[in-house]
């Protein structure tokens, strides 16, 4: 069976609330240049990571199905 793994973005709106970092840090890092940015671009599926994009007072996180052979935004 293949696990679902998802594709994060933090795009330029992000402000570096910090939000994401409470709900899903093992998801997120700061970085000084750009606010906050995923640790990894895909990650394993997970409640927490939807959690911390809906919570993200901009809306800067988005959060995409990773399918095998490529990435996809539908």
């Amino acid at each position: 069976m293949t696990r679902l793994r998802w594709t994060v973005r933090i795009d330029a709106r992000c402000m570096g609330a910090g939000l994401c970092l409470g709900i899903a840090g093992e998801s997120f890092r700061p970085n000084a240049e750009e606010g906050l940015r995923p640790r990894t671009v895909v990650v394993d599926a997970g409640v927490d990571v939807v959690d911390a994009a809906e919570t993200c007072p901009v809306q800067a996180i988005s959060v995409f199905v990773s399918r095998a052979g490529g990435l996809s935004e539908d």
